[in-house]
C-alpha cells in the first residue's frame, strides 16, 4: 500500500466539488451573496462552455487574501468546527469551491475593495496557485470568469456539451430560487451565442431587486398566475426557536404537480423536507384531492438549530425540533384552509407525528429530479433568431400550443402523486388567468408586441413558457395531431 501523491489527492477531491454548470454557478452566487452583493449578473457564453462569468457589486476580496483565494480549505467564513453550529451566517464555509472550479477550467478573478485604489486581475492555475496579478479597472466588487469549463476532463466535457441546453435550464431554475429567497438582490442571467446560426444575446432572467414579501418576490420570478391563489403564512413556533414565513395555496387553487414547492432555511434553498412536505400535501388533499399546493416556506432560526453540513451541495439539512414544527404547521394550515363547520379528518398521527416527541430529525430526503440532463425542458440556445452579433435575440422557440396554456415548468406526462418532484422542475397544464398584460414577470420585460406569445381564446400563455419550460413531450405532441408543434422562436429584447 502506498500513500497517494498530493497532486493526485487534490485532483480526486476537487473533481467532486463542481460536476455540473449549475453546481458551479451555485458556488459563485453564494460567494456573491456572502460578500453582500445587491446586484449579481450571470453570463453564459455558448451555454457556459466557452465562458461562465459572475459579476457582483459586493465588498470585494482583500489584497492579503489574493494568494490563498483558490487554495483548498482556505476560507474567511469559519475558523473552527464549532462555528458551524454557533456563528455561521454565510452560505459557504468549506473553502473548496474556487479550488474545485480551478480544477475544472481556467479561472481569472477581477476584484476591488473600497480601500483599493485600483482593481486587481488575478490568474490562477489548475491547482489554485496564483500565477499573475495585474492592476485593472472596475468598480468595487468581484468578477469571476471561468473559461473552457470541464475541458480538462474528456468524459465530463463531452456530457456537458451534449446536454448544455438542459444544464442552462437547471442553472436558470437555481438562480430563480435564490432570487425568490433574496428579493432585495437584483439578479440577471444573460446568455450569449457567438458561433453558428443565430448568434446573439438574450436575457433569460431579470429581477428588479425591489420586491417586498414572499408573494411579490415569487410573482416577479415565476409569474402572477403561479401565485394567483396563494395566501401569506406566518408561524412562530413557541418554544422551538423557529419562525416560518412564506405563502401557500388556498384549496381553490393549486397545481397538478409539486414543481412549485420551495423550501428555504435561513434563506438557503434546500431540498423539500420529506415529512413536512407530506404533511402539507396530505392535509391539502382533504380539501382539494386533484391538485397540489404552491408552497414557498422559509424556516428561520439560530444556526444551532440547523445542520447544513450533511451533503456536499448543502441542500439536505437536519432540523432541530421537527416534531413540534410539524404540529405547529398542521395547526396553522388547518386554520387557514378549513371552513368553520369542517375539521380535517386526518390527524398528526397519520403522518407519524407524536406531540411531545423527539427533538431532532433525520436529513430531508433529496427530491428526485424529473428533468434529466437530456430532457425536453432544455433552453434552446440554438434557436436564436437570425441577426448580427450583439443583437438581442431570444434563444428559445415558441413552445407547443398546449404548453402555452400551462403554468411555468416542464410538463411531465409520467408525473404521479407518488413521485417526488424537483422545485422549479416539472410544470403544470393548468390554465391560469393573467388579469392584465402588465402582470408579467421581469424575465419578459421589454418583449415587443410583435413577439408576444399567442394563445387561443380562453388560453393565457405562461410567461416562463418563452424560456422553454413549457416544452411538451414529443410523444405527447404526436398524439395531439398536426398543427400543435412548436412555432418559430420569438425575439427577446433585453
Amino acid at each position: 500500500m502506498e500513500r497517494l501523491e498530493q497532486n493526485v489527492i487534490h485532483d480526486i477531491c476537487t473533481n467532486q466539488v463542481v460536476v455540473t454548470l449549475d453546481a458551479c454557478v451555485k458556488e459563485l452566487v453564494e460567494n456573491s451573496l456572502d460578500a453582500g452583493a445587491k446586484r449579481i449578473e450571470i453570463r453564459l457564453r455558448e451555454s457556459g462552455a466557452e465562458l461562465l462569468e459572475v459579476v457582483d457589486d459586493g465588498k470585494g476580496v482583500d489584497s492579503e487574501d489574493h494568494a490563498m483565494l483558490a487554495t483548498r480549505h482556505a476560507t474567511s467564513k469559519i475558523s473552527k468546527y464549532e462555528d458551524l453550529s454557533s456563528s455561521l451566517d454565510t452560505f459557504g464555509f468549506r473553502g473548496e469551491a474556487l479550488a474545485g472550479i480551478c480544477a475544472m477550467g481556467d479561472l481569472t478573478i477581477c476584484t476591488k475593495t473600497a480601500k483599493d485604489t485600483s482593481a486587481s486581475l488575478l490568474v490562477y492555475d489548475h491547482y489554485g496557485k496564483l500565477t499573475s496579478a495585474l492592476p485593472a479597472a472596475r468598480e468595487v466588487g468581484t468578477t469571476v470568469s471561468i473559461r473552457d469549463l470541464f475541458r480538462r476532463l474528456a468524459v465530463r466535457h463531452r456530457e456537458f456539451t451534449r446536454n448544455a441546453k438542459s444544464q442552462v435550464s437547471a442553472t436558470l431554475r437555481l438562480v430563480q430560487a435564490y432570487a425568490i429567497a433574496n428579493p432585495m438582490v437584483k439578479f440577471q442571467v444573460v446568455a450569449e451565442k457567438t458561433k453558428g446560426h443565430g448568434a446573439g444575446r438574450a436575457t433569460l432572467l431579470a429581477t428588479s431587486g425591489l420586491s417586498n414579501g414572499w408573494i411579490p418576490a415569487a410573482a416577479a420570478v415565476l409569474g402572477d398566475a403561479t401565485v394567483a391563489d396563494v395566501k401569506p403564512l406566518e408561524i412562530r413556533s413557541a418554544g422551538t426557536g423557529w419562525t416560518i414565513s412564506g405563502a401557500i395555496s388556498m384549496p381553490q387553487g393549486g397545481r397538478r404537480t409539486r414543481d412549485m414547492q420551495l423550501f428555504f432555511v435561513n434563506r438557503r434553498p434546500i431540498n423539500a423536507p420529506k415529512r413536512i412536505t407530506k404533511l402539507i400535501n396530505d392535509t391539502f388533499h382533504q380539501y382539494n384531492s386533484r391538485l397540489y399546493p404552491v408552497i414557498i416556506l422559509s424556516f428561520t432560526a439560530d444556526q444551532t438549530l440547523v445542520d447544513v453540513n450533511v451533503t456536499p451541495d448543502k441542500r439536505t439539512v437536519f432540523l432541530h425540533n421537527e416534531e413540534k414544527l410539524l404540529a405547529d404547521i398542521q395547526e396553522s394550515i388547518t386554520e387557514l384552509w378549513a371552513p368553520a363547520d369542517r375539521a380535517p379528518s386526518a390527524t398528526l398521527a397519520s403522518f407519524g407525528v407524536v406531540r411531545g416527541g423527539g427533538t431532532g430529525s433525520g436529513p430531508s430526503k433529496a427530491s428526485k429530479s424529473k428533468t434529466s440532463l437530456g430532457s425536453s425542458s432544455a433552453v434552446d440556445l440554438d434557436a436564436l433568431c437570425a441577426g448580427g452579433p450583439g443583437a438581442a435575440k431570444s434563444m428559445v422557440p415558441l413552445p407547443p400550443s398546449e404548453a402555452l396554456t400551462g403554468d411555468s415548468g416542464v410538463i411531465d406526462d409520467q408525473d404521479t402523486p407518488e413521485q417526488d418532484d424537483d422545485p422549479l422542475g416539472a410544470g403544470d397544464r393548468k390554465r391560469p388567468e393573467l388579469e392584465t398584460p402588465e402582470k408579467t414577470p421581469a424575465v419578459l420585460a421589454g418583449l415587443p408586441q410583435s413577439h408576444q406569445l399567442s394563445a387561443t381564446p380562453g388560453q393565457t400563455p405562461s410567461p416562463l413558457d418563452a424560456l422553454g419550460f413549457g416544452a411538451e413531450n414529443p410523444a405527447k405532441r404526436q398524439k395531439q395531431g398536426p398543427g400543435t408543434g412548436p412555432g418559430p422562436g420569438p425575439g427577446l429584447d433585453p
